[in-house]
């Protein structure tokens, strides 16, 4: 199953309701495997375009993130779920792992790879984000710098989705 990194210690609904079936798979009694991913690239990428439009890119003030690309994190899933079952002794049935990606950057830095990628011009302006969500980024609960990483920085990803963006 694949997740978001500490969403069971965020308030935001959204992330609640993540926790919610993570917790499902845990009692199910099945051998499962949650892999909490940090946010994809193309949220931030996402983000940064919407802003655009009006020549304003958006920056969560006080927000860090280490964004994965989406094929590290299929990777992954698919690894772990090719994997043996564990004897049933050995270990624990529902396990978590974390997956962060290769890089942990103030939320500008990227907005300004973004802008270079794309050649989109605009302010970046740095905006509070109140409530659980701004907390959680504030927090800096969307980072993983002690898990596994992914391979594609941001960068990377901008250049192999230049058609897309």
């Amino acid at each position: 199953m694949l997740s978001i990194v500490n969403c069971d210690r965020s308030n935001s609904a959204f992330y609640r309701s993540k926790a919610a079936k993570e917790h499902v798979y845990e009692l199910s009694g099945l051998e499962t495997v949650v892999v909490r991913a940090t946010q994809f690239h193309s949220l931030l990428a996402m983000m940064f375009g919407a802003g655009s439009k009006v020549r304003v890119i958006p920056v969560v003030r006080g927000a860090r993130f280490q964004p994965v690309s989406p094929a590290d994190a299929a990777a992954v899933l698919l690894e772990t779920a090719l994997e043996p079952a564990p004897v049933p002794a050995a270990g624990p049935r529902h396990r978590v792992l974390n997956l962060g990606g290769p890089e942990s950057k103030d939320m500008a830095d990227f907005a300004r790879e973004w802008q270079r990628a794309t050649g989109v011009k605009g302010q970046l302006v740095r905006l509070p984000l109140p409530g659980a969500m701004g907390r959680y980024l504030r927090e800096g609960l969307n980072l993983v710098p002690e898990a596994r990483h992914g391979n594609e920085t941001f960068r990377g990803w901008l250049e192999n989705s230049a058609d897309s963006l």
